[in-house]
């Protein structure tokens, strides 16, 4: 028999393969950042794009292999719905669980975050064991496609359960991005939420939309529609700003920066602090922070880790309790950055601090011997550099 292919089945080919692609672009580029700067949420991310993906690549097949070659996997229709069903609820576990360390890192109240987690929890193994046996197959229409949905009478609890859990994360998240004082960061910030929202929901509605709409070939064009547009808006996160999730997991982790001349004088000094949350920052690792700089200490171990690393190169970091702390160096200053959370981005952020900062001073800073005070103005130069590179 040959398959039955049109204007409507090609569209559905050509958008099931750029869902395909993107979805699969993202996950291996995440695996090789994660590889590179070992940021922990990017395991989250990793799994996140791993369930959505693998979940609907059997789907995919199928409208691949029924319009190209007629071959159908209807016998398997029931299979791949539990898997890609089970998957989706591990993924939408995962934005949960993104969304939490978040607002841990924030210092915001965990209460209801907590009760949501717990919920989600107990509710996904039974959306999973309901499923197994209570999915209904449609029947194949006349492009060779069929699929299963989940039985009607769970659409309402589903529903139930994931408005109130969404409208807390955002509600949450919106808190955060409050916080944030780089504008453009933010604005990132909130595709990325709309994002996730847009897969998550996508991933609802698709579970019954043959309930509403039939499973005709404008059904599966529907869904995979729906698929296109979180996956492309990934797609954007993930080429354009490229290191976007790997920073701002560090946002909260941030304590101090300074900058310090060749000659031990600090230039300048600044604090991550958030206004959202009392207290602001932890006082102690500050106040470490401040005996370590003020002390000398610092300059003394900096200036022989300059000396390593002419030798050796590569030592860029230290470890003292909690706190990490990286150094950049250039020709006339180096600068050296407090952290709670060790991510070799930072380094090189640092690094491309200290280098912005030389590039606009133009060289002026080698025979620097005037007040601290020209350097902490509001729209001084290097404070504008931290809001931009690290906030």
């Amino acid at each position: 028999m040959i398959p039955m292919i049109d204007i409507y089945s090609l569209l559905l080919l050509s958008i099931t393969l750029i869902v395909e692609i993107s979805l699969f672009t993202c996950f291996f580029d995440s695996l090789y950042l994660y590889s590179k700067f070992h940021a922990p949420t990017r395991l989250w991310i990793l799994l996140l794009l791993f369930s959505f993906g693998i979940g609907i690549l059997g789907e995919s097949l199928q409208n691949i292999s029924v319009i190209l070659f007629n071959v159908s996997f209807t016998p398997f229709i029931e299979a791949i719905f539990f898997l890609k069903r089970t998957l989706g609820y591990i993924g939408g576990i995962t934005i949960i669980q993104l969304a939490y360390i978040y607002i841990r890192k924030a210092g915001f109240s965990l209460k209801y975050t907590k009760i949501m987690r717990n919920m989600t929890g107990i509710v996904v193994p039974f959306f999973v064991v309901i499923n197994l046996f209570t999915s209904v197959p449609f029947p194949i229409n006349e492009y060779g496609l069929s699929q299963c949905q989940i039985s009607i009478l769970l659409i309402p609890i589903l529903y139930l359960v994931y408005i109130p859990v969404t409208s807390i994360t955002v509600y949450n998240i919106n808190k955060i991005i409050k916080e944030i004082q780089n504008q453009k960061t933010a604005k990132v910030l909130r595709f990325l939420v709309f994002s996730l929202i847009l897969l998550a929901f996508s991933e609802i509605i698709t579970s019954h939309s043959f309930y509403m709409f039939g499973n005709g070939i404008y059904s599966h064009i529907f869904n995979y529609s729906l698929r296109l547009a979180y996956s492309l808006c990934l797609l954007v996160i993930i080429s354009k700003y490229r290191y976007f999730l790997d920073l701002i997991e560090t946002y909260f982790d941030l304590r101090a920066i300074y900058v310090i001349s060749k000659g031990g004088i600090t230039m300048f000094e600044y604090k991550f602090e958030h206004i959202g949350r009392k207290p602001p920052i932890n006082k102690k690792l500050i106040k470490l922070s401040e005996m370590v700089v003020l002390g000398g200490f610092v300059y003394v171990i900096a200036k022989g880790f300059e000396q390593m690393m002419n030798i050796a190169g590569e030592i860029r970091s230290l470890q003292i309790g909690d706190m990490t702390i990286y150094f950049a160096f250039g020709e006339s200053i180096f600068s050296i950055l407090f952290t709670t959370q060790e991510n070799n981005l930072l380094r090189d952020k640092l690094q491309e601090y200290v280098e912005k900062i030389e590039e606009y001073n133009n060289g002026t800073l080698k025979n620097w011997n005037r007040a601290i005070t020209e350097y902490i103005k509001p729209d001084n130069i290097m404070k504008r550099l931290v809001n931009q590179i690290f906030r």
